[in-house]
């Protein structure tokens, strides 16, 4: 598995994994609640390390597709 695919990965459960805790968090008590006040925090790293993966996975495409084009070529 590449790193791209493994950053991606990452981010999803990351996303997933807080929003879930945001939706049980409305059933808890308020100061479980308050400790799961940063889940929006969360949620916005999840999908920067998702991003990450995602740009690194093109470049990587790209990065293939030039050497095989260039390998065509000679």
């Amino acid at each position: 598995m590449k790193n791209s695919n493994l950053l991606q990965k990452i981010g999803i459960a990351i996303i997933i994994l807080s929003w879930s805790a945001r939706l049980i968090g409305k059933f808890l008590d308020a100061e479980t609640a308050e400790m799961l006040s940063d889940v929006p925090l969360i949620s916005v790293l999840g999908i920067g390390i998702w991003t990450v993966g995602f740009f690194k996975k093109e470049s990587d495409n790209k990065k293939k597709l030039s050497s095989e084009n260039s390998s065509l070529d000679s």
